[in-house]
């Protein structure tokens, strides 16, 4: 009843892929008895209210619930799709029919055509949706509509199409949908496991023929007899039973979680890429810290006035926290770092789906660069997602500003362009040498899986993508970057410390994954992969405090 708050909480930017939760469609299960547990006592509070007054009352509800979800699939996506509030309408839709007066009066090729306008709506749906609809909101009105159609033009008398889905293996397949539900999903998620993200159409189709020979037989064997079963045991045997296997799964998954997944059923190879550390993600900031001066501190304290260096950017800034702060360390300087998840390190530009909260959080980080007088910024971030849009098509994540006509590549491109002149502008105006990060590459699927199955064959390390292929996936954004900064601007390109000589991208070592999903570095991919790159940066800022301060610069350990 509570795996929906369970996967709002774990399935989101760091959450892994959520198609590999073999557990995951659980989570409407959840919602569904929430529903069930409130509704009820909103029937027993509205019990005066006249049967027009109480559909009123719902259709209220309904369409609150309803544009709530609408806002909420824009401002706060994960809770919109997982919590009730936002789909208790999709429900509620379904209990005004009961209210409505039945369609008594409606003539049969009326009724027929609201049933097939109700199954078109359904079909369109699940033709047209794919991962880049937003969803659920407004997306979700033409199946929900579709199937209140279809069940309020045959509520009286059977249209054509009510006889069609009244046959029998259509009923079958009603009558084992629920065993079917709970069977499909995991049987996907672990072929999506083993076989990787796009299983080939006839792997699909198999996965589907599998789902309904389980899900027939746990109808058959297990649901139905269940079902009869609770008419002739007592309450107190079923109880008993329920307490012990309860304490049976709690005790399980005790054993379970305080072994950490009970590694030593895995040889030591395998667990080496199992154990993947999300780097920096406690070191996210808000608008207001960074005005109180609450930036998280990287290297040694110094006076607290004045800073070496600040890391400002998004996940991937995040991402390369723990290895600067190391750096930071070794050679003496004073750093902070300020960092927020989807949100470019450029100032005027925001995405469209978030808000224009970035514009104020943006310009706090560059308040604080001028309050400090901060020697050298260093801008790291994803910077093609913002320009391109998601790998798989979508566009929430395009920026726009003041001047954008539209959300679109084009435009996001004009934006960015304008935003980063702009930014290094601003930088360089107060006293600041900036530094841009190129975007680490892409890869393709989830390369710490990768490196697990090749552990478990025994096969040799895998490689990630190409160079030919990195470069390509970042020409748009790369073409941006080096014709809008200065000529004083440093721009460090990670792809010469990325790839290896037959020029394929580095994934692992023996020691562990350098990835924590298809775009973010671990902690040790950091520090191997960027870490060669960004030692002589941090020596240079060194070399730089050390004039600063009239000390000798003789004897240093990069005094080369």
């Amino acid at each position: 009843m509570l795996s929906n708050v369970y996967f709002w909480r774990n399935t989101g930017y760091f959450g892994g892929a959520a198609e590999t939760k073999p557990l995951l469609h659980t989570w409407s299960l959840a919602v569904e008895e929430q529903f069930y547990l409130v509704y009820p006592f909103l029937l027993l509070v509205c019990r005066r209210l006249s049967r027009a007054r109480l559909l009123t009352l719902l259709c209220i509800i309904t369409a609150a619930s309803l544009a709530l979800s609408e806002w909420a699939a824009h401002a706060a996506a994960s809770a919109s799709f997982f919590m009730l509030p936002t789909r208790a309408w999709e429900m509620l839709l379904g209990a005004t029919l009961v209210l409505c007066p039945p369609p008594t009066r409606l003539r049969p090729w009326i009724s027929n055509a609201l049933s097939w306008l109700g199954m078109a709506a359904i079909c369109g749906a699940a033709l047209s949706f794919d991962s880049t609809t937003t969803f659920p909101g407004f997306a979700a009105l033409p199946p929900c509509l579709g199937a209140a159609l279809l069940i309020y033009s045959s509520a009286t008398r059977r249209t054509l199409l009510g006889d069609i889905l009244a046959s029998r293996p259509l009923v079958l397949i009603g009558l084992m949908s629920y065993s079917l539900y709970l069977w499909h999903w995991p049987v996907l998620s672990f072929l999506r496991y083993w076989g990787g993200d796009q299983l080939p159409l006839a792997v699909r189709v198999g996965a589907l023929v599998v789902s309904f020979a389980l899900a027939y037989a746990s109808w058959r064997y297990v649901e139905a007899p269940f079902r009869r079963g609770f008419t002739t045991v007592s309450g107190g045997k079923v109880a008993l039973a329920a307490v012990a296997l309860t304490f049976c799964l709690v005790t399980i998954s005790l054993g379970i979680d305080q072994t950490r997944g009970l590694p030593g059923r895995l040889p030591k190879r395998v667990v080496a890429f199992c154990h993947v550390e999300h780097a920096g993600e406690n070191l996210q900031v808000k608008a207001s810290q960074i005005r109180q001066e609450q930036l998280p501190r990287l290297g040694v304290v110094g006076d607290g006035h004045r800073f070496d260096f600040l890391l400002w950017g998004d996940s991937h800034a995040l991402a390369l926290g723990g290895l600067c702060d190391t750096l930071a360390q070794e050679h003496g300087l004073s750093g902070v770092i300020a960092a927020r998840l989807g949100t470019a390190p450029l100032v005027g530009i925001w995405r469209p789906t978030q808000g224009k909260d970035a514009i104020d959080w943006n310009d706090a980080v560059l308040d604080f660069v001028r309050k400090h007088r901060v020697s050298h910024v260093l801008l790291v971030s994803r910077w093609a997602v913002y320009v391109d849009g998601r790998p798989g098509g979508g566009m929430d994540t395009l920026v726009v500003d003041e001047h954008s006509r539209e959300t679109s590549p084009t435009e996001a491109r004009t934006a960015f362009s304008r935003a980063l002149r702009k930014t290094i502008a601003l930088l360089e105006a107060h006293g600041a040498a900036v530094w841009v990060l190129k975007q680490v590459p892409l890869q393709e699927g989830t390369p710490n899986r990768k490196l697990v199955w090749a552990a478990l064959a025994g096969r040799d390390l895998p490689v990630g993508v190409s160079l030919a292929e990195h470069f390509g996936r970042q020409a748009s954004v790369n073409d941006v970057i080096n014709t809008a900064t200065t000529r004083s601007t440093r721009i460090l390109d990670p792809a010469e410390y990325c790839f290896d000589n037959h020029g394929c991208s580095r994934l692992g070592s023996a020691s562990g994954t350098f990835y924590t999903d298809d775009n973010h570095l671990s902690s040790r991919g950091a520090d191997r992969l960027l870490g060669p790159m960004l030692e002589p940066v941090f020596a240079r800022f060194q070399l730089q405090q050390t004039k600063a301060a009239g000390l000798p610069q003789n004897g240093g350990r990069y005094d080369r």
